[in-house]
């Protein structure tokens, strides 16, 4: 309701600045000729032309000054208008803190030089669930799932979902499941190039759009423990202690 709301207003003040302005314009354009229509004219008393033109010149830029005056609210409505938008996009892109953060498990960083040097697919499959669920985790929970297929961490989201139902969080992996579809049947591209392609088109051109909204928030509401759930995977696994 207050969304529509606050349309409705922006839409009245634009509306209220264009009447303002047209007006302002015929008040401008009436002042001026009337003003040189009696300077020009034979059936004026030259006495009186300079009387006449001073008016009729005054009469012009009050109607200039009456379109400053009334755009300056419209102009304000819009600028709020504007701003209040953008804020509500980064808001909504800001994750609430989880209510009972835990320390991430760290297996080791000779794990991640091979990511780095030798590609994801070169890992062992309990190295694969880690990388990938930490890098969904530091991404979306900093910025939204905009920011984690933006990133290059968005390289794992096609095995996101496995290595969270390996884990045993299956609630978090349907979420994840459901961001990925939105990229269409085939899910996000690998390629970071072509994924941030495909995450422009989905964005509409329009640099404030927040399409994973709604999947934020349920990602955000922590239906798991996924540091605990991971700590307790990788024990099992041998690769934690």
């Amino acid at each position: 309701m207050a969304r529509k709301f606050g349309k409705g207003c922006l839409l009245a003040a634009v509306a209220f600045g264009a009447a303002a302005l047209l007006s302002a314009i015929i008040g401008t354009v009436a002042g001026l000729w009337f003003a040189f229509g009696a300077v020009g004219g034979e059936s004026v008393d030259p006495s009186e032309k300079a009387r006449i033109l001073a008016e009729g010149i005054s009469e012009a830029m009050n109607g200039t000054a009456f379109a400053f005056v009334a755009l300056l609210p419209v102009a304000i409505v819009v600028v709020v208008g504007w701003w209040r938008k953008r804020r509500a996009a980064r808001t909504v892109s800001q994750p609430p803190a989880s209510p009972e953060p835990h320390e991430a498990p760290v297996i080791s960083e000779e794990v991640s030089r091979r990511y780095q040097t030798h590609g994801f697919d070169a890992l062992a499959e309990a190295e694969r669930v880690w990388i990938a669920v930490e890098e969904l985790q530091m991404d979306v929970n900093n910025g939204g799932f905009d920011q984690y297929f933006f990133n290059s961490s968005g390289d794992t989201a096609w095995f996101a979902p496995a290595a969270l139902r390996t884990i045993g969080a299956d609630q978090t992996a349907t979420i994840v499941e459901r961001a990925n579809a939105m990229f269409g049947p085939d899910g996000p591209p690998r390629d970071r190039d072509r994924r941030q392609e495909a995450l422009e088109r989905l964005r509409g051109g329009n640099d404030d759009a927040v399409p994973f909204g709604s999947l934020d928030d349920e990602f955000f509401g922590y239906p798991h423990d996924l540091d605990e759930l991971l700590r307790m995977y990788l024990r099992r696994e041998g690769l934690l202690k």
